[in-house]
């Protein structure tokens, strides 16, 4: 089930907004950049080998990639894998099947399957920010104010003059 209500800022953006949040954890400020080994398993599969060098060489590019995404991508490239297949194995075949002992007509079992994975692959694909919705919402990995978009900039920069305000006016009353 999905998760309900906005999505989290980065936790730069909660920084600059003075407002980092219990979520924005140790970790959050302090990553370390870096491509993350390709498993095993990924490499033996040159449909998630292909993905995975595709996708790891966009989020270098974009810098939001660290050596602790491993599992996510390794899930992202298995479900892209697995969503792949299964259309290779439905192409030409009918989407409903008949049981010959009683008539009753049913989704292909496989159908089941494709969705399964399609959703997960939707899922990983945000938690990457391989998404339209999700690319603004990805830290980039660097430092300062570079990571964030202008509007997150100017957005961050509204908040801490507001709050600049609020104090200086409750100190003066």
């Amino acid at each position: 089930m999905a998760k309900r209500g906005r999505k989290p800022d980065p936790p730069k953006l909660k920084i600059l907004k003075a407002n980092a949040g219990r979520d924005a954890g140790p970790f959050a400020a302090v990553r370390q950049g870096g491509e993350p080994p390709k498993p095993d398993t990924i490499a033996a599969d040159p449909i998630a080998s292909a993905i995975w060098d595709r996708t790891v060489s966009l989020l270098m590019d974009r810098r939001v990639l660290s050596p602790a995404d491993e599992g996510v991508l390794v899930a992202y490239c298995s479900a892209y894998a697995t969503v792949t297949r299964v259309r290779d194995l439905m192409r030409g075949r009918d989407l409903v099947v008949t049981n010959f002992k009683t008539g009753a007509v049913k989704a292909h079992p496989l159908l089941g399957v494709l969705s399964g994975a399609e959703r997960s692959l939707h899922s990983f694909a945000g938690t990457l920010g391989l998404t339209p919705t999700d690319r603004g919402r990805v830290e980039v990995i660097g430092d300062g104010e570079a990571g964030l978009s202008k509007l997150e900039q100017l957005n961050a920069a509204a908040i801490a003059n507001r709050n600049r305000f609020l104090r200086s006016g409750s100190e003066q009353g």
